[in-house]
C-alpha cells in the first residue's frame, strides 16, 4: 500500500478490497470448511483402518507364511476377470497381503491371510473411508470439472488470505483486543468478527501454504502448467520412479518365464525400507517390475525397476535423484497430507483443520449477524479506485503465477464493467 495515499484514497481501496473479500468469502468459505473436514480422514488413514478393519489389520502372526505366488493365485481366483494392478506387502506381521485389481482409477482390493492363504475380504477401494475422503477432498466425483473448480477455489482462497490480512491491518492507534486478541466476552457480531479476523491474521499464511501445496494435484496448474515447465527445464521426476518407466526386461533364454512374486517381495524386504512395499507388475513380459516403499514421505522413499526374469534391479532412484523443484513439491505434498514429521504433523494438521473450520464458521456467523433482517446482504458494487502500484504488481504477479486466477480476474472485470454500463 502506498503510505502517501490520501485517507479518502485509502478508504476507497479498503472498500474495494472489502467487496472482493466478501465475494470470495461467499464461495471460498464453504470450500475451506469442506476441504478441512474431508482431509481429516486421510490424515488418520492408517489409524482409522486399524480400528475399522481388524479382520485384515489385526491378524494373529504365525511361524510360517504361504508363498506370495500362491496368495496371488488365490486372490486372482476371486477376481478372474480383472487384471492385477498392484501388490501391497506390509512388514507388520498383523496385516494381510493386499492385491489390487482393475485400474488405478477404479481399483478393487482382495485381502489374503498370509498364514492360511485364504481370502479374508474384497471390496472396491472407493468404498474405503480414506478413498471416499480423497474423492470428496479432490472433487473427483464431479470430474472432469472437479479439478478445475478445485483449482479456481484454491486460487481465490489465496486471495482471501491476502485481502483478509490487508483488511485486518490496524490503521489507528495500536490496540491489543480486537487486533491481536479476540474479544470473546463481547456479544453478537464483535465476537465472531474477532474470531474470524484475529485467528485469520495468525493463520492466513498457513492456510495459503496448504492451498498452494494442494495445487500440484489439479488438472491445469499441476497437470499441464507445472509439468510443462518441468519438462522444459529438465526438472521432471526420474523415469525410474514411474511404473511406466519404459525399461526392458531381457529373458535369459527364449523360453524363460518370469520369476515368482516371492522373488520381488524378498528383494524388497531385504532392503529394510520403512513403510510398506508396493509392487506393480507390468502388463507384458517385456517391461520391468516397479517396486517402491510407501511412507508418505518422499525423503525416505526408494524406487526400483526390477528385471521380470531375475528380480535384479535395472534402475533405482531415491530422494537424492529428484530435481530440486520435485523435492519442493514432494515436501509440500507430505506437509499437505499431514505426514511430513509423522505423528507430530498428524496432530498439527488436525488442529489446523479445526482452526480453519473455526475461521470459516466465524466468517459465516459474522456475515449472518451483519445482514439486514430477511436479506442475504450481498457485497455492494464498488467502482475500482486508482490502486497503489504495489497492489497492482501483486495482482498481476498472482495472475501470472496462477493463470486460472488471472483468467477469473479478467472475467470479473469484464462482467463488472458490463454491469455498470
Amino acid at each position: 500500500m502506498n503510505p502517501s495515499a490520501s485517507p479518502s484514497g485509502q478508504s476507497e481501496v479498503h472498500r474495494w478490497l472489502w467487496r472482493w473479500h466478501g465475494y470470495a468469502g461467499l464461495f471460498v468459505i464453504p470450500f475451506i470448511f469442506f476441504m478441512a473436514l474431508t482431509g481429516l480422514p486421510y490424515v488418520w488413514e492408517h489409524e482409522l483402518e486399524d480400528w475399522w478393519h481388524p479382520e485384515y489389520r489385526a491378524l494373529t502372526p504365525q511361524a510360517t507364511r504361504v508363498p506370495y505366488e500362491q496368495q496371488l493365485t488365490t486372490a486372482h481366483a476371486a477376481l478372474p476377470d480383472k487384471p492385477l494392478y498392484m501388490v501391497k506387502v506390509d512388514n507388520d506381521p498383523r496385516h494381510a497381503t493386499q492385491f489390487m485389481f482393475g485400474t488405478s482409477d477404479d481399483p478393487v482390493s482382495v485381502f489374503v491371510n498370509p498364514y492360511s492363504g485364504t481370502v479374508i475380504t474384497q471390496f472396491s477401494e472407493w468404498t474405503r473411508l480414506s478413498y471416499a475422503a480423497i474423492s470428496l477432498h479432490g472433487l473427483t466425483f464431479i470430474e472432469p470439472y472437479g479439478s478445475w473448480l478445485l483449482e479456481l477455489l484454491a486460487c481465490w482462497g489465496i486471495v482471501l488470505c491476502i485481502t483478509g490480512v490487508y483488511l485486518w491491518w490496524p490503521r489507528g492507534k495500536g490496540k491489543l483486543w480486537g487486533v491481536f486478541l479476540p474479544r470473546l466476552r463481547s456479544d453478537g457480531r464483535t465476537r465472531w468478527r474477532d474470531l474470524h479476523a484475529v485467528t485469520g491474521f495468525y493463520f492466513a499464511a498457513v492456510l495459503a501454504l496448504y492451498l498452494i501445496t494442494g495445487l500440484p494435484w489439479t488438472a491445469f496448474w499441476g497437470g499441464k502448467l507445472m509439468s510443462t515447465i518441468q519438462d522444459a527445464t529438465e526438472q521432471s521426476y526420474p523415469h525410474c520412479m514411474s511404473s511406466e518407466a519404459g525399461m526392458q526386461s531381457v529373458p535369459p533364454t527364449p523360453d524363460a518365464k518370469p520369476v515368482p512374486l516371492d522373488a520381488f517381495v524378498n528383494f524388497g524386504l531385504q532392503q529394510n525400507l520403512p513403510g510398506h512395499l508396493e509392487i506393480t507388475l507390468p502388463a507384458d513380459n517385456t517391461r520391468t517390475v516397479h517396486l517402491q516403499n510407501q511412507l508418505n514421505r518422499a525423503t525416505v522413499q526408494k524406487h526400483f525397476q526390477l528385471d521380470l526374469f531375475t528380480a535384479k534391479p535395472v534402475g533405482t532412484a531415491d530422494w537424492n535423484d529428484m530435481p530440486i523443484t520435485q523435492q519442493a513439491v514432494a515436501l509440500g505434498i507430505s506437509l499437505h497430507e499431514g505426514q511430513l514429521f509423522g505423528r507430530i504433523t498428524q496432530i498439527t494438521s488436525t488442529l489446523l483443520a479445526c482452526i480453519f473450520m473455526l475461521m470459516a464458521g466465524a466468517g459465516v456467523a459474522m456475515w449472518w449477524k451483519r445482514r439486514p433482517q430477511g436479506k442475504l446482504d450481498w457485497p455492494q458494487s464498488v467502482t475500482a479506485p486508482p490502486l497503489p502500484l504495489e497492489l497492482k504488481a501483486a495482482l498481476i504477479a498472482l495472475g501470472f503465477v496462477l493463470p486460472m486466477l488471472g483468467l477469473s480476474f479478467i472475467m470479473a472485470a469484464f462482467f463488472s464493467k458490463t454491469r455498470r454500463s
